[in-house]
């Protein structure tokens, strides 16, 4: 029942970052975070896994179709070791753009600062590099044992640890991989979050203030400097609520493998049988933790329709644009509307 409900998850998250990927690649590229871009790759790539190894495989088992099971059982070491690769890319990808936004809020750089992707696509590329160069050893801990005596073909090529996982070498290297994965990232992830919200809320409170001084006669080159300002920080604070939704969104949903991680850490008795093996409630609890997992991956579509104009804009467009292309295209872009000076109401950009 878990396997069927996470596999329609997943599904529909297969379907939802296609379509955020065809928003952010064909509707005003340079708009889009490079970012958010590789994230959405990230989360079509966790959702397909699941639904290949785990929904397919179990209508593999049901239907009995043996070219199925083959394929999926053969490159088992391959899918589970890119899952892990996709599940820690995930939160370093989102505290990059915590600390993007960070840096927006103290002003280091500017939102329209285009030559930032350059360096959000390094950034990418690095965690991607790295954190499948790190994980890179767990497919040697893995391996398809192959039963043919007196077992169901079915049940016939179950996934085993190997010799390199028993030693205590990589046990260690294990446990500090997935410190880093589960431990240090929801920590970051959290005090970025509480700075950033602190910030803002001072920026907030700052405007307030000095909205509330005395009128002054101003300047129209001041005045038009004070609009472009008052804009700046209205498509900042939307894409601050933005990232807050996703990454909070995240730590609810990563919150049992985390509670799960730190069981194991102090007391792994109590996820234990009398046999030494990992009890019923573990089990369940994992699966539990992974269908949350993909679940996060599979609503952002709804946060980003939510929180952010451009894109909900963008996805209304799509039905229109694909058969009209002519006649649904708009005349004034969502961001040319924000630079307007004679109305406060925008459609910030999720940069």
């Amino acid at each position: 029942f878990l396997f069927s409900v996470g596999t329609t998850i997943a599904a529909f998250g297969c379907a939802s970052n296609l379509l955020l990927l065809f928003v952010f690649l064909t509707k005003n590229r340079h708009q889009w975070s490079t970012y958010l871009l590789f994230l959405a790759i990230l989360d079509f790539l966790l959702c397909f896994l699941y639904v290949t190894s785990f929904g397919m495989e179990s209508i593999a088992k049901y239907f009995r179709i043996h070219f199925l099971y083959d394929s999926i059982r053969f490159t088992t070491t391959y899918q589970f070791t890119l899952s892990k690769v996709v599940q820690v890319c995930i939160p370093y990808v989102l505290i990059a753009i915590s600390a993007e936004r960070l840096a927006w809020i103290g002003k280091i750089i500017r939102m329209r600062n285009r030559g930032s992707h350059r360096g959000s696509l390094l950034v990418c590329v690095c965690i991607a590099v790295l954190w499948t160069a790190l994980r890179a050893p767990g497919f040697y801990a893995i391996q398809i044992e192959f039963y043919t005596e007196q077992c169901d073909y079915f049940e016939s090529m179950p996934m085993l640890s190997t010799e390199l996982a028993g030693k205590p070498q990589y046990y260690q290297y294990d446990l500090l991989i997935n410190f880093f994965h589960l431990f240090v990232s929801f920590c970051v992830l959290f005090v970025l979050n509480l700075l950033i919200v602190h910030r803002l809320r001072l920026s907030h409170q700052n405007a307030r203030r000095n909205s509330s001084c005395p009128n002054v006669v101003l300047s129209a080159t001041k005045q038009i400097a004070l609009n472009e300002e008052r804009k700046e920080h209205k498509r900042l604070r939307c894409a601050i609520k933005t990232t807050a939704v996703v990454i909070t969104t995240y730590l609810a949903c990563n919150s049992i493998h985390f509670a799960l991680y730190m069981m194991e850490m102090f007391n792994a008795d109590i996820l234990k049988d009398e046999d030494g093996n990992f009890n019923q409630f573990y089990v369940i609890a994992s699966d539990i933790g992974s269908i949350f997992f993909v679940l996060c991956s599979s609503i952002r579509i709804f946060i980003y329709y939510k929180y952010n104009p451009d894109v909900k804009s963008a996805l209304k467009t799509i039905p229109c644009g694909c058969l009209w292309p002519d006649v649904a295209r708009p005349k004034t872009s969502a961001y040319e509307c924000a630079l307007r000076l004679e109305t406060d109401k925008e459609s910030p950009s999720l940069v």
